[in-house]
């Protein structure tokens, strides 16, 4: 029900009706709010990020042999985090609900602890400048990505994502050795 509605959400933003909610939810809109409690909680619960992002695993497992092909997944788990997450975080910043319902102002976000997981996951690895605006343009990259992905896909080149993030990663890693 909830993928249901966030679908309907992102479709026709968050003023959807409870009516065009109901729809395509299929239920009745009584049968939503005795559900729900009410159509604001609806929007909450929908437009909630769904799950630990995978993202989150990779950066909190020790590195491995190979950190340029394990940078490669985090930046693809990103842009596709980012694409699927991006427009629900787009309704509810437009919603009366808002974004400080979901992420309180004294915790940091989802955007701020990938970076510093990945500042530190890059320090781990042995990379020799894991500096917070190296992890913040890494991050930053991966998130304009997943929102171009999902604006237009023609406006991005390499239009493979995973072609994307290996340079990416190469780029990252280029002219500091491997850790031994």
């Amino acid at each position: 029900m909830l993928a249901k509605a966030q679908t309907c959400i992102v479709e026709h933003g968050p003023g959807v009706s409870l009516a065009t909610l109901s729809r395509a939810i299929g239920l009745s809109p009584p049968a939503l709010i005795k559900r729900f409690g009410s159509k604001e909680r609806l929007l909450f619960l929908a437009l909630l990020p769904a799950g630990r992002p995978g993202w989150a695993d990779t950066l909190t497992e020790a590195p491995g042999d190979d950190p340029e092909a394990q940078l490669t997944d985090v930046l693809v788990e990103l842009c596709e985090d980012f694409e699927s997450v991006g427009p629900a975080l787009a309704a509810l910043r437009m919603s009366s609900l808002g974004t400080a319902s979901i992420f309180p102002p004294d915790e940091p976000g989802p955007a701020v602890a990938v970076r510093h997981a990945l500042a530190s996951w890059l320090g781990r690895a042995g990379h020799p400048r894991p500096t917070p605006s190296l992890a913040d343009a890494l991050v930053g990259a991966a998130e304009a990505r997943g929102f171009l992905r999902w604006v237009g896909p023609q406006m991005i080149e390499p239009s493979d994502t995973r072609a994307w993030a290996e340079r990416l990663a190469r780029e990252a890693w280029a002219q500091h050795p491997r850790p031994a």
